[in-house]
């Protein structure tokens, strides 16, 4: 009797060893989320399983909008009575400024160092141009320093000698048409010449 029931517990205890096995090998699958095919039950029926914990979506980077660029003010000059060549007091002159459009258009400028001053010329149409054309008298005679603005661009600077009439070699300054932004050349922004006030059409 006594070897029957010591058999029988060897037994239990054997099964009971596997089971236990068999459990541990189970739940460490499940728990690595790669239970056996044949499982027959799901792996949420098994004590100890921890279920894996859901992985939030990355935030997706949205890029924010961005105004449009505002366009820089440019300032073509052109000797239109005798284009390529020196200003003289007497010639005709056409000045071509570009920037944003429907904007107004400040000119300031300085004669030969003189104190500066800012005029309004107007507004820009609406390709973003504004053309001022006249004639330069004697008043205008001098060296010449400008900056054209439209709205919030950034200006542009002008450098220019206007001679009397019939005098060459007065120290032309830069080559004509000449555009460039303001910082690139320094200079004091002052007067317009009075026939860009009193005589230009825009």
């Amino acid at each position: 009797m006594a070897d029957k029931t010591t058999g029988t517990l060897i037994t239990v205890a054997v099964v009971g060893a596997a089971a236990y096995a068999l459990y541990e090998y189970l739940l460490s699958q499940c728990n690595a989320g790669t239970p056996p095919s044949w499982l027959p039950f799901q792996c949420a029926n098994i004590p100890g399983y921890i279920p894996p914990t859901a992985t939030s979506a990355p935030t997706p980077i949205v890029s924010q909008p961005t105004g449009p660029a505002i366009a820089a003010t440019t300032a073509v000059l052109t000797n239109v009575t005798a284009p390529g060549q020196p200003y003289q007091a007497g010639d005709s002159f056409r000045l071509v400024i570009t920037g944003p459009p429907n904007a107004p258009v400040i000119g300031t400028a300085s004669q030969n160092g003189s104190v500066s001053s800012s005029t309004n010329f107007g507004n820009t149409d609406s390709t973003g141009t504004k053309i001022i054309t006249g004639t330069w008298d004697a008043t205008n005679v001098g060296q010449w320093q400008q900056a054209w603005q439209v709205g919030n661009s950034q200006p542009a600077a002008l450098s220019f000698t206007i001679a009397a009439k019939g005098v060459s070699g007065l120290g032309y300054i830069f080559q004509h048409p000449y555009v460039v932004k303001l910082g690139q050349s320094p200079f004091a922004g002052n007067r317009i010449p009075m026939s860009l006030i009193h005589r230009g059409n825009g």
